[in-house]
């Protein structure tokens, strides 16, 4: 996630705390979901899902 912020010239130290803390909430959510099923790239949820 951090490189995708890096190749927008949007370096972590820019972001606020708050930002930080949704944008962990949100990838926990992601990976919360993901590990429940099967496959790799299938495993990802919708944004819908999170």
């Amino acid at each position: 996630m951090i490189h995708i912020l890096i190749e927008y010239n949007v370096y972590p130290s820019h972001l606020k705390f708050i930002v930080v803390v949704e944008m962990k909430k949100f990838a926990n959510a992601v990976a919360s979901i993901s590990v429940t099923r099967k496959g790799g790239i299938h495993s990802m949820p919708k944004l819908e899902e999170v």
